[in-house]
């Protein structure tokens, strides 16, 4: 689903994009202060209220390929509705582009429209691919969306930014902060910007961050400064309204008869995942309370899985490997459920909302993700006691969490 708007939005000026990337030494993470945490609280309970919402946006891009600027409109149904009306304008106008994307929560159109109105191309997903399709369609977006479970909504956000203050404001919250500078995300940006030298760092890479929460919890502003204290990249909300209702007809879509659909149900059917039938790998892990561990197959029947705590999905999926662990986790099988989210505090008030006495692990440099080829969260992997990976399962739906249940079952015989 690779659009006019994703090649334009460079990776290092959008608001923090995921790439695979080689392991450079990190430190861990530094906490929030305790006001901010106190704050982001406060915000989180707003946003456990909000069922809707709607607003116009004003987006600029300050890229080393020129500015790009959006305007348009978003709208949100929680769970899985959403709407994304964009107008850009990149390269001095020689580019200028319509996308629209919808969702109805249960079928998702993206649809590409030139300036003489004619629709360029249209993708198509359904419920199976949910998960992957949004997480493709928003990753490279500068707005912030409301995630499946809105209070976990600046729980990503929080792992690539250090905030430092949290100010009052209109019912809500003015909060500053610095991106951090140890994660994937951000060495990924060093690497985008690496053929400018220091000129490339010191205009492009964000360091200042100030973002805006109006009092329903919603991201009004979100700013990024680079090393020099100039603007890179700023996202602007108005027009917000919360809980008003909204038209369903919004967010579907029907394209015309002359464009191709794609059908990114099929587009994302994976391969075999390459390491089944071969023995595990051995993984370097922290526990979430701070200690390094070594984890190598051969010994224990083991159940890998990978998770993050923004995801709907993935709170089912922990959820059902909470009951799992509770069953056989005295049986023979080692349960190793690993997030390469740094930030210990999310992760532990993750793990009390969902009262887990299931061990949590940290996967501060992503050896583990890599060499588990993990490429997309929640996933796990099945391996016997003799270290050999029999299956690979995702837990973003009831059928799949089932097929873990079975294989869990079949692991403790």
């Amino acid at each position: 689903m690779m659009t006019c708007l994703k090649r334009c939005i460079v990776p290092a000026c959008a608001a923090l994009t995921a790439a695979a990337i080689p392991f450079m030494p990190s430190t861990p993470p530094e906490p929030e202060p305790a006001p901010v945490r106190e704050a982001f609280a406060s915000v989180e309970k707003s946003l456990s209220r909000v069922k809707n919402y709607s607003a116009a946006f004003n987006v600029l891009v300050n890229s080393f390929k020129g500015d790009v600027v959006q305007t348009g409109s978003l709208a949100q149904v929680l769970p899985h509705a959403f709407l994304r009306d964009t107008h850009m304008e990149a390269m001095g106008g020689i580019m200028n582009v319509h996308e629209l994307t919808v969702c109805d929560g249960e079928t998702g159109w993206q649809a590409e429209q030139a300036p003489n109105g004619k629709w360029i191309n249209a993708y198509r997903w359904t419920r199976a691919a949910m998960e992957q399709a949004s997480g493709i369609v928003w990753a490279q977006s500068p707005l912030i969306r409301l995630t499946p479970v809105a209070t976990n909504t600046y729980d990503g956000l929080r792992s690539e930014v250090l905030f430092t203050a949290a100010e009052p404001r209109n019912g809500g919250y003015a909060f500053t902060g610095r991106t951090r500078t140890t994660t994937p995300r951000y060495r990924a940006m060093l690497k985008e910007v690496g053929a400018l030298g220091q000129e490339g760092f010191s205009n492009y890479v964000p360091d200042g961050i100030t973002l805006v929460v109006n009092s329903d919890g919603i991201a009004t502003e979100f700013v990024q400064r680079n090393p020099r204290g100039q603007v890179v990249n700023t996202m602007k909300l108005s027009s917000v309204r919360v809980n008003a209702g909204t038209d369903a007809a919004s967010f579907t879509f029907s394209p015309p008869a002359y464009v191709k659909v794609v059908d990114m149900d099929k587009a994302l059917i994976e391969p075999p995942h390459p390491l089944l039938g071969t023995r595990a790998p051995t993984l370097e892990l922290r526990y979430l309370a701070g200690k390094d561990v070594t984890v190598a197959p051969g010994s224990e029947a083991l159940i890998i899985a990978f998770f993050t705590t923004w995801s709907a999905e993935c709170r089912a999926f922990v959820s059902e490997l909470e009951k799992l662990y509770r069953s056989y986790g005295s049986k023979g099988i080692r349960f190793v459920t690993i997030t390469d989210q740094q930030d210990a505090g999310i992760i532990k008030a993750f793990s009390d909302q969902l009262k887990l006495t299931l061990p949590l692990y940290i996967d501060a440099k992503r050896q583990a993700t890599r060499a588990c080829s993990i490429t997309y969260v929640p996933r796990a992997l099945i391996v016997t006691r003799d270290g050999v990976v029999t299956n690979v399962i995702g837990g973003k739906n009831e059928a799949e969490r089932a097929e873990l249940a079975v294989a869990a079952a079949a692991l403790a015989r």
